[in-house]
């Protein structure tokens, strides 16, 4: 793997978390397939749980501070929807 900026191949993996409101834990921000969607009331992706999904894992290169984040793994929306 190398970095899509300066061509660099030394990439520290890592991850990008909201920081946790209240009681809430740490989430790791997630994939989602297709355009974003909003409403007035609900934001973003008020449709996720329609959406094929992924945890992003990001990774840093180390000469330029780069960022590249992938999905590895995707996860299909429930078939009974």
């Amino acid at each position: 793997m190398h970095c899509t900026h300066c061509g660099g191949e030394d990439l520290e993996a890592g991850v990008i978390a909201e920081e946790p409101h209240g009681r809430a834990g740490w989430q790791l921000d997630k994939w989602y397939s297709g355009p974003p969607t909003t409403t007035k009331w609900m934001g973003v992706l008020t449709d996720a749980w329609r959406r094929r999904s992924g945890t992003a894992t990001v990774h840093r290169c180390r000469a330029c501070g780069h960022l590249d984040a992938f999905v590895a793994e995707v996860t299909d929306p429930p078939q009974d929807y």
